[in-house]
């Protein structure tokens, strides 16, 4: 890691170093682990997924020294476009390599807006992390969470329509092997912590990769000991999953530190991001009405406070609160006299003072 420097950016939700030391080709990355379930379809993934980045990018016309931290895309590229792979050969890269890094450093802004760290590194056990879950209503659980594989940057050229010129631009990314929630009972309610598992290999979305700006922070997730590991005779499937450990469960750990604890509490942290403007618990069939769906903004410098569509108008709350403050039942300064003059005969009562005993001496007392 010493080849590889991670500056101390606080002020940017996440760092990867810049040096190009770890090339890796990927035509002979793929051909080599063919035998390898989270390489199939390496390329295609690879692509799709930074196809909408590429395409934001020349709209956003960004310099080819820039790298692109933004909130959340709504860019998708739809599995039934027959045009999809047309468009994938408009991605290319420089020299067909990526190259790999050690470690990514996350920061994000805790529920009382201060500014936090953690490091994401594929090689040891701090390699979990949460993500805002989508806002399509297919899911009542607020967060999605993968395991990292590996961290990576590319030098992508675009050669398509909306392209301003064929520079290259640096776009960072993570190789993920996706969690699924169970349906288990969990939660305050039933007492019982959220409970996960891999999804299963055979599935063409069990290995993906995200933008490391959709990154809320590290999890924390532990083994289900009593269920048993996913492979009992420590067979491996994948390489590049190291998924002979691998257990069948794993428990979220919601109260590893306080932070996480005020994430599962809907709505209560000035400085996170939300990705419903209300708990989609909440709602009696799991799903959001369109009207109230809508992502918070992400964690960044300052504070940062999910908004809603169709929130109301400064005028309105203003009006709201003068009519909230005026109905508020205030204590009079009589009320506040007769509070006084309780308050000291109950210290007096307390002390056993003389009569004609000064009472300042007991002022600082706090009781």
């Amino acid at each position: 890691m010493g080849d590889d420097p991670v500056p101390n950016a606080p002020d940017l939700h996440y760092v990867i170093g810049k040096l190009q030391n770890h090339p890796k080709d990927i035509t002979n990355f793929v051909q080599s682990n063919t035998d390898d379930p989270a390489v199939k379809d390496f390329m295609v993934k690879l692509k799709k997924h930074l196809l909408p980045r590429i395409q934001q990018i020349h709209r956003e016309n960004k310099c080819m020294d820039m790298t692109l931290q933004t909130p959340r895309s709504s860019l998708e590229c739809p599995d039934n476009d027959p045009s999809l792979f047309a468009m994938l050969t408009q991605v290319i890269f420089k020299g067909n390599r990526i190259f790999w890094h050690n470690i990514c450093q996350i920061n994000y802004t805790t529920y009382d807006l201060r500014r936090e760290m953690e490091t994401v590194n594929p090689n040891c056990d701090h390699r979990d992390v949460m993500l805002l879950a989508d806002t399509d209503g297919t899911t009542s659980h607020p967060f999605s969470y993968a395991r990292v594989l590996g961290i990576y940057h590319a030098n992508v050229i675009y050669t398509g329509p909306t392209a301003r010129d064929y520079l290259s631009r640096r776009i960072e990314f993570l190789w993920v092997r996706w969690f699924e929630v169970t349906k288990s009972p969990a939660g305050y309610d039933h007492c019982a912590l959220d409970k996960v598992k891999f999804v299963p290999m055979a599935r063409s979305d069990t290995f993906g990769f995200v933008d490391p700006s959709d990154v809320l922070r590290c999890c924390h997730l532990i083994p289900a000991y009593a269920k048993g590991r996913l492979h009992p005779d420590g067979a491996e499937i994948s390489r590049s999953a190291r998924d002979s450990e691998d257990w069948k469960f794993y428990y979220i750990n919601r109260f590893v530190d306080r932070d996480m604890v005020m994430r599962y509490h809907w709505g209560m942290s000035v400085g996170h991001a939300y990705a419903y403007t209300s708990s989609p618990s909440n709602d009696s069939d799991g799903q959001q009405d369109e009207g109230h769906l809508g992502l918070g903004l992400a964690d960044t410098t300052g504070a940062s406070i999910g908004l809603s569509m169709g929130q109301e108008s400064d005028e309105e709350s203003q009006e709201d609160d003068s009519a909230l403050w005026a109905e508020m039942d205030y204590p009079s300064d009589e009320d506040n006299d007769d509070a006084d003059s309780d308050s000291d005969v109950l210290v007096d009562a307390m002390y056993e003072l003389d009569e004609g005993e000064d009472f300042d001496g007991y002022r600082g007392y706090k009781f």
